[in-house]
């Protein structure tokens, strides 16, 4: 059987450890190629490199703030420069700041608002 992601890319913001690393992880074991975001760097780090080794996957990180709408438009920009396009955007984050993350990455993309 051929796995659900294969060939797509999957941002998850919130990823470098607990609910958004299951994500990642989950999402990389289905063949997506998968770029995560967290503000702890070192964490990121290792948990990219730990997913990619236990699953064979692309993956590849970004240091992300989802509180600073910049921030969230370089990291998604970063991802689409990366691996040249996005097929799903995960959040793991209960609260956000004046503009909603999904808002922001939908500008980045250039559709409506998504909420």
């Amino acid at each position: 059987m051929q796995p659900m992601l294969k060939n797509k890319t999957v941002l998850v913001a919130g990823a470098s450890q607990g609910l958004g690393y299951a994500i990642a992880n989950a999402s990389a074991h289905e063949g997506a190629n998968v770029f995560i975001g967290s503000r702890d760097e070192e964490k990121l780090k290792m948990s990219a490199m730990l997913i990619a080794k236990e699953s064979g996957a692309d993956v590849r990180y970004g240091v992300l703030d989802v509180t600073k709408p910049e921030v969230i438009k370089n990291w998604v920009a970063t991802a689409i420069s990366e691996f040249g396009g996005i097929g799903m955007v995960l959040k793991d984050h209960i609260w956000l700041a004046k503009k909603s993350f999904s808002n922001i990455v939908s500008q980045v993309w250039g559709y409506p608002d998504l909420d």
